[in-house]
C-alpha cells in the first residue's frame, strides 16, 4: 500500500493505484492487507501491480496465488482462472495474463508475499526515483521474484474467493467521487456546473504522475485573490498555496470517460470508514 512520512522530502507515497483490489487478493491467500496510509502505517504484503496485464510467470515451486483488479484474461497453462479468488499454482506451470479486456490495472499476491527489501517502510516500487521493488525498476524478461516465508498451510487457503456482490465493476462509464478543494469558490457558477456535468477523457499522455484530461474551459470568477502567485503571472489560477497532491489519487485508461460526483468532506469520510469495515469483515471471504 506504500509508505508514508516522506512526502515532505520529496518521496511520493507509491504502492497500490486500486488499493481495494490488492488488499483483498492479499486476503484471499491470507496475507496481511494493510492499509490507507491515510489511516494506519501498515503497507501490508508486497505484491504485483500489472497496469493493462500482459504478464508471464513460471513456478519453480509450488505457491498459493490470487489474481484481482482489471480482468486480464488470466490463463494456468492454457486453461482460465477465475480472478478474486485463491488458486495453486504448481512448481512449474505458467500463469499469463493478456491485455486487459476492463479496467486499468491488476493485482497479483502471492502467499507470503514478494519478498524484496524495505525502503522507508515499504517495497513499493518508486520507477522514476530508483528505489524500492525489484532494484527499482519494472519487472523484466527473466527476473525472479523471491517469495516470503509461508504463514499458514497453503492448501488450507486454496479456493477461497470475494463475496460475488462485492466484486468491482470496471466498465465505463466510471463515476469519480471527489471533495472540493480550497480554491473552488475561485471558479464560475457555471464552470463548476461543467465540471460536475461533463464527461471527461484522459489524454493518453498520462502515467502515475500526474492525468490529463480533455476538458472544457473553466473560467474563473474576477477579481484578484489575496494569495495570487505574482511571480507566476496574473491568471487567478497561479496562487501560492499549493495544497500538494493527496493520497488516493484516481487513474483511468486513456480515452474511457469519467464523470465527477459532488461529495462533502463528511461523506468522503464515512465511506472510506464503509469500505475499512467491509474489509475487516471476515465474511467477505467465502
Amino acid at each position: 500500500m506504500g509508505r508514508r512520512g516522506g512526502q515532505a522530502l520529496g518521496i511520493p507515497p507509491s504502492g497500490a493505484q486500486d488499493g481495494f483490489a490488492l488488499r483483498i487478493a492479499n486476503l484471499l491467500v491470507g496475507n496481511p492487507p494493510g492499509g490507507p496510509l491515510v489511516v494506519r502505517e501498515d503497507p501490508g504484503a508486497a505484491g504485483l501491480e500489472m497496469t493493462l496485464g500482459r504478464l508471464k510467470l513460471r513456478a519453480l515451486q509450488d505457491h498459493l496465488l490470487a489474481l484481482t483488479g482489471a480482468d486480464t484474461g488470466a490463463t494456468l497453462d492454457g486453461e482460465p482462472v477465475q480472478c478474486w479468488s485463491s488458486f495453486v499454482l504448481r512448481e512449474g506451470q505458467t500463469l499469463a495474463c493478456r491485455l486487459a479486456m476492463s479496467g486499468a490495472r491488476a493485482y497479483l499476491a502471492v502467499h507470503g508475499g514478494i519478498d524484496v527489501p524495505l525502503y522507508r517502510g515499504s517495497r513499493a516500487t518508486h520507477v522514476s526515483g530508483g528505489f524500492g521493488g525489484l532494484e527499482g525498476r519494472p519487472l523484466a524478461q527473466g527476473d525472479r521474484l523471491p517469495v516470503g516465508a509461508a504463514k499458514a498451510p497453503v492448501m488450507e487457503l486454496a479456493g477461497r474467493r470475494l463475496r460475488p456482490d462485492l466484486v468491482p465493476r470496471y466498465a465505463p462509464p466510471m463515476q469519480v467521487r471527489v471533495v472540493a478543494g480550497p480554491e473552488a469558490h475561485r471558479f464560475t457558477e457555471e464552470s463548476v456546473e461543467a465540471f460536475y456535468t461533463t464527461a471527461w477523457k484522459l489524454n493518453p499522455k498520462a502515467d502515475r504522475t500526474g492525468m490529463r484530461l480533455h476538458r472544457p474551459e473553466l473560467s474563473f470568477k474576477p477579481g484578484r485573490p489575496r494569495y495570487l502567485n505574482e511571480d507566476a503571472g496574473v491568471d487567478p489560477s497561479n496562487i501560492v498555496i499549493d495544497p500538494g497532491a493527496p493520497v488516493g489519487t484516481v487513474q483511468i485508461r486513456p480515452f474511457e470517460e469519467a464523470r465527477f460526483v459532488r461529495v462533502s468532506h463528511e461523506d468522503a469520510v464515512a465511506i472510506l470508514a464503509e469500505q475499512e469495515s467491509l474489509i475487516a469483515d471476515p465474511d467477505i471471504i467465502v
